[in-house]
């Protein structure tokens, strides 16, 4: 028996059409469920993938710097898509990824004819936070009537087990979900946090395309390309 090479990244939402197909990758967190609406609505004859995270149900490691996450993915399109031009777009975390990922086939000589980006600017939205229930305070606090001083108090186990009583409370997540695929979770958007922190975002020879929702939270940035 043949030894498996690495799961396909690529996760087919929309596999069928004659139009060139869109690429979206993951936000942080690493699933491309965000995505199945947007799939399902744009014309009948779009082909969509998917770009899922490595190591997303723990069977491989993850990625731990956008740079070999980008090229990572890169290898996947070209397997999928010999030839460009190619048709990138992302949210929210993913943005600097599908940035980087650009730079890598325009640098290999690629086309990238689209890189839609939504929502998202290209400096990550949190400070470093100063410990790990600073950090799930940071995190969840926006949905979760959580108490950083309570949090302080426990070890990371017992942070994480409070939080997810928390979220099951609130109805936030499935009620199903296991204090170990939480903490599995929780993992995955860390490191795809710090690799967000750790990119050095250098000037793009090509054309990006920012897509604004026309109601903003508060806290969004102010400038129109929100930093691009």
């Amino acid at each position: 028996a043949g030894v498996p090479g690495p799961v396909s990244p690529l996760v087919p939402l929309q596999p069928t059409g004659s139009l060139p197909p869109l690429f979206f990758i993951h936000p942080s967190g690493g699933s491309v469920h965000w995505y199945a609406d947007l799939a399902r609505r744009l014309a009948p004859d779009q082909p969509f993938f998917g770009v899922q995270a490595r190591g997303l149900h723990g069977d491989e490691p993850l990625h731990t710097s956008v740079e070999e996450m980008a090229s990572f993915y890169v290898k996947a399109l070209l397997s999928q898509q010999p030839q460009g031009p190619y048709r990138l777009g992302s949210w929210s975390f993913g943005v600097i990824v599908a940035f980087e990922m650009a730079q890598q086939l325009t640098a290999q000589g690629q086309e990238v004819a689209l890189l839609a980006l939504v929502d998202q600017g290209p400096v990550l939205p949190m400070a470093r936070p100063e410990d790990d229930a600073a950090y799930l305070y940071d995190l969840f606090s926006k949905h979760l009537p959580l108490s950083l001083e309570s949090l302080r108090e426990m070890d990371y186990d017992e942070q994480l087990a409070y939080v997810l009583d928390r979220a099951r409370q609130a109805n936030w997540v499935p009620p199903d979900v296991t204090w170990e695929q939480f903490r599995q979770f929780v993992g995955i958007l860390r490191t795809h946090t710090e690799a967000w922190r750790e990119y050095v975002p250098r000037p793009y020879p090509g054309r990006i395309t920012l897509f604004r929702a026309q109601q903003q939270p508060e806290n969004t940035s102010p400038v129109p390309d929100m930093g691009w």
